[in-house]
């Protein structure tokens, strides 16, 4: 969904080490509710819908760091 530019995609961390596209950026998201870590995915330098873009600020807000 993230490389076909309709989104973002949260993962388990393990999936940022192995991500090979230069152009998705990771960002961690680091709460101590979640039981294992996680990355929010999304395409680098493009605009994302405004739902989307809420989505990644309710998200960072929240845990991000």
């Amino acid at each position: 969904m993230t490389g076909s530019e309709r989104g973002v995609t949260i993962l388990p961390a393990t999936a940022r080490e192995v991500l090979t596209e230069p152009a998705l950026v990771a960002k961690p998201i680091d709460d101590p509710a979640f039981v294992r870590p996680i990355a929010l995915i999304r395409k680098r330098g493009r605009t994302l819908p405004r739902v989307a873009e809420a989505f990644v600020a309710l998200i960072l807000r929240c845990c991000g760091n």
